[in-house]
């Protein structure tokens, strides 16, 4: 039976694949001729409009044909899409509605909030100097398997493998797996010993 339903779930997500197939197309071309991304974020808003389950399948079925890596069954909520085709989608990933992904690698079974930032980096402005300038620099931040990022929170750096990111907490510091992610900044607290938890790391914004 899950077999299946895994293969009935592939097929969809093939014939959401053609469906976008144009808006693939058009992703592909601008890609083959220059490093813009102008289509593929006119693309993303257009499909991160569509309600529902079929919204769901078609903005998976034009990710997989555009980032780097997306698997076949992600579930992107309303109002959700990604900022740059350099990110990786682990397999059965959630992404709440109305979330925004910059750079990142997303491991498997990653369940994301809704009204989440993934932000490529802390100093996106900044050059090498510190000097704030218009050039946008990116980084990709990895985000461990089986973590969980509650509502409306802002991750700026790595999380771990099987972290809790609390709902409205900012991480602007990497967080070790295994830890709970709790305010602004976030602070992180070990999950191995609830009844005697304790800091692993005050965070406080570097100057």
């Amino acid at each position: 039976m899950t077999n299946a339903r895994s293969t009935v779930k592939q097929l969809l997500a093939l014939i959401a694949a053609m469906a976008t197939s144009p808006l693939i197309l058009a992703t592909r071309v601008e890609e083959l001729f220059g490093r813009g991304e102008v289509v593929f974020k006119i693309c993303g808003q257009l499909l991160c409009l569509f309600p529902g389950i079929p919204g769901s399948y078609l903005r998976r079925g034009f990710y997989m044909g555009t980032l780097k890596r997306c698997s076949h069954d992600v579930h992107i909520d309303l109002g959700s899409l990604f900022a740059h085709r350099t990110t990786e989608v682990g397999a059965r990933v959630v992404i709440g509605a109305f979330t925004l992904i910059g750079c990142a690698r997303i491991g498997e079974d990653v369940l994301i909030g809704s009204r989440v930032s993934l932000i490529s980096g802390r100093n996106t402005h900044k050059d090498g100097s510190g000097t704030i300038g218009h050039d946008t620099i990116y980084r990709s931040i990895e985000i461990g398997k089986r973590t969980w990022i509650g509502d409306g929170a802002i991750v700026m750096n790595d999380v771990g493998e099987r972290c809790v990111v609390g709902a409205g907490s900012v991480v602007v510091k990497s967080a070790p797996s295994g830890h709970l992610a709790v305010g602004n900044p976030a602070r992180f607290i070990c999950k191995n010993t609830p009844e005697n938890a304790t800091v692993a790391d005050s965070v406080t914004p570097e100057s």
